[in-house]
């Protein structure tokens, strides 16, 4: 709904953000990663309902206009540690097992979430350019093992650390992209 009313007020850019698990063993507590693309195995497509209206819109949607290169690349540029990769989201409220972190990781996927995917879908079926960024919150284990919890991704998300690294990267990214 929030991606339908900002198409509406005439959004041009959508920028989603997420915290997400690292299923990729190069990345890092606190890393930055650009979303190249996603999977959406485990979510009902937001562009299905009697919301949306197809009158305008193909019935179906390609899947290759999301995350457009252009301000994708303007974001990478910004810090070297920025890392790019493939957003897996799952329908959540409880965290990977062993067995998923392995399987999303041969489905190809750098990291995973609960959120963002169906937001870019509305967003770009809108008109609109769309970025996905994921803050890296924890690392799951070589092995699949996610041994998270909710109060360490938070302590994550509320850190200086990353706050200030956020604030800087999406100021700088402004001045350049805008």
């Amino acid at each position: 709904f929030p991606v339908h009313v900002a198409a509406n007020l005439g959004c041009k850019l959508y920028i989603a953000t997420n915290a997400a698990g690292g299923l990729n063993p190069d990345f890092i507590v606190g890393d930055l990663m650009v979303i190249t693309s996603h999977i959406g195995l485990f979510l009902p497509s937001p562009l299905t309902g009697p919301h949306h209206d197809f009158s305008t819109n193909d019935l179906f949607q390609p899947q290759s206009t999301e995350y457009d290169p252009a301000l994708r690349k303007v974001f990478r540029q910004l810090d070297p540690t920025i890392r790019e990769g493939v957003y897996v989201a799952v329908t959540g409220r409880a965290y990977e097992t062993q067995a998923e972190c392995v399987l999303l990781r041969k489905f190809g996927a750098d990291a995973v979430g609960m959120s963002t995917v169906p937001e870019i879908i509305v967003a770009t079926n809108r008109g609109m350019k769309t970025l996905g960024i994921s803050m890296i919150t924890n690392v799951i284990a070589k092995d699949g093992t996610n041994a998270t919890n909710h109060e360490e991704v938070m302590e994550v998300l509320n850190s200086r650390k990353l706050e200030e690294k956020l604030f800087r990267v999406f100021r700088n990214f402004f001045k350049k992209a805008y």
